[in-house]
């Protein structure tokens, strides 16, 4: 029980978070790469390494927060890797010219730092029939309150050089720019065409807000009850209850917001030698517009309100019979909904332009 208190502390909340680690709790550490075979791709922006640390109660804890499970807190872990560097959730950043490190393996250790017996490392071998660069648009945000959604971004012209490099074996080197900046470069695999993938669609339009929901209607008054007659000579007769009132109408709900129009796909330029027309058959690029936002749901109409009682008849003064009661009122009509709102347009699809260089 001593050391169950500690954890239930840190894991009683639902939902994966930041754990701090109690040592005595902790039976194992290991690491592993994304790739169950062991590799990694050396085009990936932060190839990832995932560190579990599981606990006396078979609770697996990951470095990573992407991870569906709670992680471990930063601090933890100590990492170290050979090449590049390595952050506290163990996301790589290697290198960005592949062609100083081609065919080296990686080699990242770790250690728990309240737990020093407990160290794993892993070697990973790079891999370069792969990769993705993300150039899309950003997606317009997400309206509120019946406000229409943002449009989403157009995606940036990109501009792609592929030629041959002789490294141990012959490779193709992809140089990517986009707005003044130099992304890569990039090796790709000869041998497997299409693997790379540009990714520079529009941006995703934001959707429409919801409308606001009517107010319900108020409760019609009671009736007021029918004075007693007074009693003895001479005889008078009490008065009959006063009718309740209708309910008020539910208000109308408004309407939904308009989706925002989704972003413009890019023109990908893509530049290599004449003499190799295979090279443009090496990359995969995606150049869709943005999808339109969608509608936002129209306002719920409120709800009409109840009709008043009637009220009580009063007591004859000259029978003692009460007198008939009043009639209740009418529940009021329930508002309309409002209606949705449009969904934005999808955004005009880009363009890949092919530019073949004439050698001199």
């Amino acid at each position: 029980m001593r050391r169950a208190l500690p954890l239930l502390l840190v894991l009683g909340a639902c939902g994966p978070r930041a754990v701090v680690l109690v040592p005595d709790n902790v039976v194992h550490f290991h690491l592993g790469a994304a790739e169950a075979s062991g590799q990694i791709c050396a085009n990936d922006a932060r190839p990832q390494v995932r560190g579990v640390v599981v606990l006396d109660d078979g609770t697996q804890l990951s470095t990573a927060e992407d991870d569906r499970r709670s992680w471990v807190r930063d601090g933890e872990i100590a990492w170290k890797t050979d090449l590049g560097s390595i952050s506290a959730e163990g996301a790589l950043t290697l290198p960005p010219d592949r062609r100083s490190w081609f065919g080296k393996k990686v080699t990242v250790s770790a250690v728990l730092r309240k737990r020093p017996d407990l160290h794993d490392h892993i070697t990973l071998e790079p891999v370069y029939a792969c990769g993705r660069v993300d150039l899309r648009g950003d997606a317009g945000g997400d309206g509120y309150a019946s406000s229409t959604g943002g449009a989403g971004d157009a995606a940036p012209p990109v501009d792609v050089a592929l030629s041959y490099v002789e490294l141990p074996q012959r490779m193709v080197l992809a140089e990517v720019r986009v707005q003044g900046r130099e992304l890569g470069p990039f090796l790709l695999d000869p041998a497997a065409p299409g693997r790379f993938v540009i990714d520079a669609r529009g941006g995703r339009g934001g959707h429409g807000g919801k409308g606001s929901d009517g107010l319900d209607g108020r409760d019609g008054s009671d009736g007021s009850s029918g004075w007693d007659g007074s009693e003895g000579p001479p005889c008078s007769s009490g008065s009959d209850g006063g009718n309740g009132e209708d309910g008020r109408n539910g208000g109308s709900g408004s309407n939904g917001g308009d989706g925002g129009d989704g972003g413009d796909g890019a023109t990908v330029t893509v530049r290599h030698d004449a003499r190799s027309p295979e090279l443009a058959r090496m990359l995969q690029i995606d150049v869709a517009g943005g999808d339109g936002g969608h509608g936002g749901q129209g306002g719920d109409g409120g709800h009409g309100g109840d009709g008043g009682k009637g009220g009580a008849g009063g007591k004859d003064g000259c029978s003692g019979y009460p007198n008939a009661d009043g009639h209740g009122g009418s529940r009021g009509q329930d508002g309309f909904d409002g209606s949705p709102g449009r969904a934005g347009r999808a955004g005009r699809a880009g363009q890949v332009v092919m530019r073949p260089i004439e050698a001199p």
